[in-house]
C-alpha cells in the first residue's frame, strides 16, 4: 500500500536476499516498467527483488507457478490519505473520489491480501517493532533470524537512517530517487502513526469512515467517537 512503510520493507528483503547469494534486488514496477522489471526479473539468477503498488495482471502467471514469494505492507486509511495529501499536493477530492486514491489501495489491498501465502505487516507494527517485523520476513524467506541479527537490520534501517540516507541523495533530480534504496527527496514526511487526529479536518476523517469503516474495523483500526455514536 502506498505510504505505508513499503519502501523499508523492499529494502530489509532485498539486503536478506542479497547478503546471502540468494538472488539481487532489480527496482520498482509501475504501469509503464512492469514489464521491463519482469524481464529483467527472469533473467536474474535466484530470486528477483522488487517492489510494485499495484497487483499487475502480468504477476498472475507468475503467482499461479508458485514462483512468487509475497510480502505486503498496510496503513490505516486515514493516515494515507493525509500522507499522500501532504507528500504529492493531493487535494482530498481526489483521495475520497469513486476511483480515487483510497478506492484503489483498498481493491488493491483485497487483490495482494489474495495471494498464496502473503506475509503482512502494519505500518503501525514496523515503526513500534522493525526488528519484530524484520524476524518475520526473514522467516517467510525461510532464513534463520537471531533477536540480534533482527535488531541489527532495525537499526541500519530505521527512520533516522534512512533520513540520513536521504540527505546523500540530494545531488539526485527532483523527481528522481535512488536505484538501490528506492527513497527519494521528502520520501519521508514525519513517520508518525497517528497525526491524521489532528491534521485532517474532521469532516475529512467522517468521509473516510463512511465509506471505510468496514475495512477499518476489520483490521483493527477504532473509528473516531463521533462516528461510532452518529
Amino acid at each position: 500500500m502506498k505510504r505505508s512503510g513499503s519502501t523499508v520493507q523492499y529494502q530489509v528483503v532485498a539486503e536478506l536476499i542479497e547478503r546471502n547469494g540468494l538472488g539481487q534486488r532489480i527496482g520498482f514496477a509501475d504501469q509503464e516498467s512492469v514489464a521491463a522489471v519482469l524481464q529483467e526479473a527472469q533473467a536474474a539468477k535466484g530470486f528477483a527483488v522488487m517492489k510494485t503498488h499495484e497487483p499487475f495482471i502480468e504477476f498472475d502467471q507468475p503467482i499461479q507457478l508458485g514462483n512468487v514469494r509475497a510480502f505486503y505492507t498496510f496503513r490505516d486509511l486515514r493516515a494515507v490519505a493525509l500522507s499522500n495529501m501532504q507528500k504529492w499536493q493531493m487535494p482530498f477530492a481526489d483521495v475520497i473520489a469513486r476511483n480515487g486514491l483510497l478506492d484503489n489501495v483498498v481493491s488493491s489491498s483485497l487483490k495482494f491480501l489474495s495471494f498464496p501465502g502473503v506475509c503482512v505487516s502494519r505500518y503501525e507494527d514496523i515503526v513500534s517493532s522493525l526488528a519484530g517485523e524484520i524476524g518475520k520476513w526473514g522467516h517467510a524467506l525461510g532464513l534463520p533470524m537471531t533477536i540480534q541479527r533482527a535488531e541489527e537490520l532495525a537499526a541500519e534501517f530505521s527512520l533516522d537512517a534512512q533520513r540520513a540516507r536521504i540527505d546523500k541523495i540530494r545531488t539526485l533530480k527532483p523527481g528522481d530517487y535512488d536505484r538501490r534504496s528506492l527513497l527519494h527527496h521528502g520520501h519521508i514526511v514525519d513517520g508518525s502513526v497517528d497525526s491524521w487526529k489532528t491534521k485532517l479536518e474532521r469532516w475529512q476523517i467522517r468521509e473516510i469512515e463512511n465509506r471505510f469503516g468496514e475495512w477499518l474495523l476489520s483490521r483493527g483500526y477504532e473509528l473516531t467517537i463521533d462516528n461510532l455514536h452518529t
